[in-house]
């Protein structure tokens, strides 16, 4: 009766753990570049109820029979596959598809990984996060290492026009 009870007791413990992580994936499936989560499980030991026999010439062996008895959660790992992106209209804003995460600089000077890329101008140019964390860039257009080079763009571009030459056109028409 007491394995009974233990065997009962992980399962519920083991189903509370897979209920949470439901419970997180259901509240955030509407928040910006979020990843479900899911549970992976394993047996915490088995019992073994008669052992295996050995081949011969005439039969091959049998398999113990084994109970299982016991179960834990062995991983909570995230789903990275790529989903649906939506466009905002915002030239500013990102979309990562597979792994990968945008680098950040916090008010502290810590590099912060995100996956959400919505960005905006802060007043002096720089590409910032919502909460105002400084996106950073990497040092060469094929680089997957990122700089300490927060990402700023011009507010304001100035464009001498220079008038064109009256060209002739020699083609014949």
């Amino acid at each position: 009766m007491t394995q009974a009870l233990f065997t009962s007791m992980t399962g519920l413990n083991a189903g509370t753990e897979q209920l949470t992580v439901v419970s997180d994936n259901v509240a955030n499936m509407n928040t910006t570049a979020y990843k479900t989560s899911r549970v992976d499980f394993q047996d915490i030991w088995y019992k073994t109820k008669t052992t295996g026999t050995n081949s011969t010439q005439r039969i091959g062996g049998t398999n113990p029979y084994q109970i299982g008895v016991g179960v834990k959660c062995a991983s909570i790992s995230k789903d990275f596959q790529p989903s649906t992106v939506n466009t905002t209209g915002r030239a500013t804003d990102m979309a990562l598809t597979g792994q990968g995460w945008f680098t950040v600089l916090n008010a502290d000077g810590k590099m912060l990984l995100t996956r959400d890329g919505t960005f905006a101008l802060d007043e002096n140019g720089f590409l910032c996060t919502a909460n105002g964390f400084k996106v950073l860039g990497t040092d060469a257009a094929a680089s997957m290492a990122n700089s300490t080079t927060p990402i700023k763009m011009p507010t304001a571009i100035k464009v001498d026009e220079y008038p064109t030459k009256n060209v002739n056109d020699t083609r014949n028409d």
